[in-house]
């Protein structure tokens, strides 16, 4: 038995990893070549912060790392699994990524690791290979393994897992079925995914869908690229881009100015690099997939889609906008009493400012419950008029009507003829593409809210009829590649781009007894949605 003191010393070198990179120490070889001990930078601490907690907090680890090129995580992840193995009994740590040459790359890490630490700290090696180190004393050991086989790690039972660049592996269910299946769910055992974005599709992306939205037991750990202190730059000779402004008021204002210039300057010097081939739009798309601002920007950019990153990160910084003389439209995308989703959104838009979005969630006698909600917004924020999606939300409409409020709403289907037929093939077109025009213009609101910016990013890019109506693709189409989910709070937010709405003159507020809640045009006698029946009608 050791010395109290040396026993210290000896739990502080198998429950602090820090500690362990900088005592044993681990080496490893920096950007330059150069043989030097491990010390974290900004991300890998961040990564390790969020991590043991997660382990304090539950007992094991389960994570999705998405994150830029170079950051540093892959290193940090077989420092960590290394140093179970290399100081807990008993442990299997398991170890997969999307190409052999990378899988050689990451084994010869931890083969640095083991080579380069005090004799003394280090355990006896054992009958070990290309791929393995087994430690017999502790009988623990390291496996490493290609995704491009399916049975890898299939046998057996491990104890901790990492996956390298999940989302480029082309078989990725099947390693889900298999070798991730060999992690028990125990305390003390890990499951972590790293990767950068490929693209609205594939299980990574569908498991940070899912923790994005807050289901299920792992969370997502986001790493921006500005964490890292060499992505830098002193010079640039190309033009400055047009959203610089807004992107660094949005994601460097915690730097000094003269840090952002040489963050921005990095920025276009990349942006410019990849615009080679494609041209500049191809270049901002390209370097929001690899460098990403968030995690909505990652997976966005790796497509086409309908909205723009860069006018939408621009639209959440624009925090100053008002538009005060605008009416006030509301947006009620219900679930309904039904078969629809599990909650309802209500969308608030003045003008060029989304100003809120509330959450109804699912409950008995749900159309009730929305047309309270709505009559309240009503009456005390003083919407001027309400759009329902009568798919699920006819029973809202019609309570509504019945409580007095008939001319405050309106029920479209998204199905119905579009207000200018001759141009989109239906209402829901019209209003998406409208919305993708208002967003994309520039000189907008719309609140940083991650579940609508995720709803966004997987609209594609619309389409053309044979005789030159635009559309969207069908909303379940859309749903194969959102794992299935239904995009809320875009629907809402469309929603209040219906119709033409002009503000109540007369102050009312609609109910019992009320005139036309103020939608007397000033100086005519015609309602400003006078039109809306005209089309409907057909024209008739």
């Amino acid at each position: 038995m050791l010395p109290p003191e040396l026993a210290a010393i000896d739990a502080q070198y198998t429950n602090d990893l820090l500690y362990f990179m900088r005592e044993a120490p681990m080496k490893v070889l920096d950007k330059q070549g150069k043989l030097v001990t491990f010390v974290p930078n900004k991300a890998q601490r961040y990564l390790h912060a969020k991590l043991e907690e997660q382990l304090r907090l539950t007992g094991m680890v389960r994570a999705l790392i998405l994150k830029g090129r170079q950051e540093g995580c892959s290193l940090y992840m077989t420092a960590r699994n290394a140093h179970k193995t290399l100081r807990k009994p008993g442990t299997s740590a398991l170890l997969i990524s999307h190409q052999g040459i990378a899988t050689g790359q990451l084994f010869a890490m931890v083969d640095r690791y083991v080579n380069h630490m005090d004799p003394r700290l280090r355990p006896e090696i054992g009958a070990s290979n290309r791929n393995q180190l087994y430690f017999s004393a502790l009988e623990s050991r390291f496996t490493v393994g290609t995704a491009g086989n399916e049975d890898v790690g299939r046998s057996g039972t491990n104890q901790i897992f990492h996956w390298s660049e999940t989302a480029y592996t082309d078989n990725d269910l099947a390693i889900q079925d298999g070798a991730m299946q060999t992690i028990p769910d125990l305390p003390g055992t890990e499951i972590v995914l790293e990767s950068t974005a490929n693209g609205p599709r594939g299980l990574f992306y569908t498991m940070c869908q899912e923790a994005l939205h807050g289901r299920g037991n792992y969370q997502l750990i986001f790493i921006p690229w500005w964490w890292l202190d060499e992505y830098e730059a002193a010079t640039s000779t190309y033009e400055a881009l047009e959203d610089e402004a807004a992107y660094s008021k949005e994601n460097l204002s915690d730097y000094p100015p003269a840090v952002v210039e040489r963050k921005i300057k990095w920025r276009r010097n990349k942006i410019y690099e990849f615009s080679a081939e494609g041209g500049l739009k191809a270049g901002l798309r390209k370097f929001r997939m690899i460098y990403p601002a968030d995690p909505i920007e990652a997976f966005q950019a790796s497509g086409d889609g309908l909205f723009e990153p860069g006018a939408i990160t621009a639209a959440q910084a624009n925090i100053a906008l008002t538009d005060e003389a605008a009416p006030l439209i509301m947006g009620i995308d219900s679930a309904g009493n039904g078969g629809g989703g599990d909650r309802t959104v209500i969308t608030l838009r003045r003008g060029r400012v989304i100003e809120e979005f509330i959450k109804v969630p699912k409950q008995q006698n749900m159309d009730m419950a929305v047309a309270g909600v709505a009559i309240r917004l009503i009456r005390e924020r003083g919407v001027d008029m309400g759009f329902i999606d009568v798919g699920y939300g006819h029973g809202t409409y019609d309570r509504m009507c019945e409580l007095g409020f008939r001319n405050r709403v309106i029920g479209v289907s998204f199905g119905e003829g579009a207000l200018r037929p001759d141009v989109y093939m239906n209402k829901r077109s019209e209003m998406i593409i409208t919305m993708a025009g208002w967003i994309n213009g520039g000189d907008v609101r719309i609140p940083k809210n991650e579940e609508f910016h995720a709803d966004l990013a997987v609209i594609p890019q619309e389409q053309t009829t044979s005789d030159g109506k635009r559309y969207i693709v069908p909303k379940k189409d859309i749903k194969k590649v959102y794992n299935g989910k239904s995009t809320d709070y875009l629907d809402s937010a469309a929603l209040t781009f219906a119709y033409p709405v002009r503000r109540s003159v007369s102050g009312a507020v609609g109910g019992a007894g009320s005139n036309n809640g103020g939608w007397v045009k000033k100086n005519s006698g015609k309602s400003p949605l006078s039109s809306e029946n005209f089309f409907r009608r057909g024209g008739k």
